[in-house]
């Protein structure tokens, strides 16, 4: 049997790796995370330290990695060290174009080259039962046969090279549109105030029954967005039909449009079936604000009042300081004051001084006021949406700074961390105020920038907003992070979606 090389051992590679060790194929992997390959590693498969002894050890190159830069990458490679006779077999749902492209350069080689998108999933890739698509030449089809086998049931020649593509192409198009169906259904019998379940239960086994409505409409209704198919890949798909389409496809460029959005709200990752997320309201009936730095711009204040005060007092720090202080917890200015001594004189001197040197600092009322403050809060109060601000500042330093807005500013409450409770990321000043205002912490809409006040929001488990006016979150945080705007003004449209 010929030996077998594998790049890319995924969510899909990884169980069709193990179905060919099961055919009794020596199979080779590369991963450039080793880890994630434990299961192909201990059903057989051999681990190499690169692409090019991967490429010099086996028979058949196989690839299976996420997106078309990805495949030209990995071919660059394998292209300048690959002996002629050998054969390449590229899985990834990619372009067309590409696949020529391949296919050229691989004749140039001596070098065989198909394409072969498979459909089915996960599920498929574990079950064994996928449907490979293969474009190439025919005779390279038939000595292949075996190895697509291995893990599908269903193998179909397409034509030429990149047919097997184009064919998958029309697959992602008809699943683009399905989904779209499926979340539309659900929301009309949600916005009649009928169980959206119906659709599943009742309609999979009619006229409108499909595989998708049975596997991924049933996830929609348990919220279970692990991923099969990751959103980042499907929008990666859907963009090369609309590429490749010499007309316009109407149905994938708003499907498009919404996966990009549910991706800006960090949805990346998750499963295909969370498109259902873009069609679903939150049920938002109080919002309430950060006020540092989410009102007021009062980080831009502390950055001058800290250096102000920390030269006055002697106090060394980097050039740096403050913005690692922002947002942090007792725990860590801790940490800090080891490493500088006097940092926690200069953060307790300005507490002290905090009201005073707000009015100094700005002097006009409104003129310390975010972007877009005042038209939300008009916004909130004509749609008589209560709301509350929960700060770590003082109250009596909450009051003060909300007097000096330049309009009217009437929370219906105000909670602070000094009052007894947790500072952030604890959730406990958040579900302080979603317990005065009477609404349940699911319905509460939670407005932020800092990373603990994100956080702060999840472990409420609270709808929450992240302003992105200031800083640019990391990794950590974005994992936190549901939506985000740039300014209040952005709050505005979230509302209105949710009405």
């Amino acid at each position: 049997m010929r030996k077998i090389g594998w790049i890319g051992a995924g969510i899909m590679g990884q169980p069709m790796v193990i179905h060919l060790l099961n055919k009794g194929y020596e199979v080779h992997v590369y991963a450039r995370h080793p880890e994630r390959v434990e299961q192909a590693k201990n059903a057989g498969a051999i681990l190499e330290e690169s692409i090019v002894s991967l490429t010099s050890n086996v028979d058949v190159i196989c690839t299976m990695v996420g997106f078309p830069s990805d495949v030209k990458e990995v071919y660059d490679v394998i292209f300048s060290c690959i002996d002629a006779g050998k054969t390449c077999i590229d899985f990834t749902t990619s372009s067309p174009k590409l696949a020529k492209e391949l296919y050229t350069k691989g004749k140039e080689l001596g070098v065989h080259v198909l394409d072969a998108p498979v459909t089915g999933g996960d599920t498929g890739a574990k079950n064994g039962t996928l449907t490979v698509l293969v474009g190439a030449d025919k005779e390279d089809f038939e000595t292949n046969k075996e190895i697509f086998e291995a893990f599908g049931t269903q193998i179909e020649y397409c034509g030429k090279v990149s047919c097997g593509q184009h064919v998958k192409m029309a697959n992602q198009i008809m699943i683009a549109n399905t989904l779209q169906g499926i979340c539309e259904a659900m929301s009309y019998l949600n916005c009649k105030d009928v169980d959206e379940s119906f659709v599943y239960r009742f309609l999979r086994n009619g006229a409108a029954g499909s595989k998708q409505l049975e596997f991924q409409g049933k996830k929609m209704l348990e919220n279970d967005y692990a991923p099969g198919f990751y959103v980042k890949h499907f929008v990666k798909d859907l963009k090369i039909a609309v590429q490749e389409a010499n007309f316009p496809l109407y149905g994938v460029n708003r499907v498009i449009k919404e996966y990009v959005d549910l991706m800006d709200r960090g949805m990346s990752d998750l499963g295909t079936q969370c498109l259902i997320e873009y069609f679903r309201k939150p049920q938002i009936k109080a919002v309430i604000f950060d006020m540092d730095g989410l009102m007021f711009n009062t980080e831009k204040m502390f950055k001058d009042e800290f250096k102000e005060k920390a030269k006055e007092l002697g106090v060394s720090c980097p050039d740096s300081f403050p913005e690692p202080l922002i947002g942090c917890d007792s725990r860590k200015v801790a940490e800090f004051e080891m490493m500088y001594p006097g940092v926690t004189r200069v953060m307790e001197e300005i507490q002290e001084e905090r009201a005073d040197y707000f009015f100094t600092y700005f002097k006009e009322p409104g003129s310390a006021n975010m972007v877009g403050l005042q038209n939300l809060i008009e916004y909130i109060e004509e749609n008589k949406i209560p709301y509350a601000v929960a700060s770590s500042s003082h109250p009596q330093d909450i009051k003060k700074f909300l007097s000096h807005a330049g309009f009217v500013l009437s929370p219906n409450v105000i909670v602070s961390s000094k009052e007894g409770y947790k500072s952030k990321p604890a959730p406990d000043v958040f579900l302080a105020a979603a317990e005065r205002l009477d609404v349940k912490p699911e319905n509460c809409l939670v407005l932020e920038d800092s990373k603990h006040g994100i956080m702060a929001a999840a472990n409420a488990k609270m709808h929450s907003i992240f302003i992105q006016d200031q800083i640019a979150p990391d990794d950590e945080m974005k994992e936190y992070i549901q939506e985000s705007c740039t300014d209040l003004n952005g709050v505005i449209d979230y509302l209105k979606r949710c009405k």
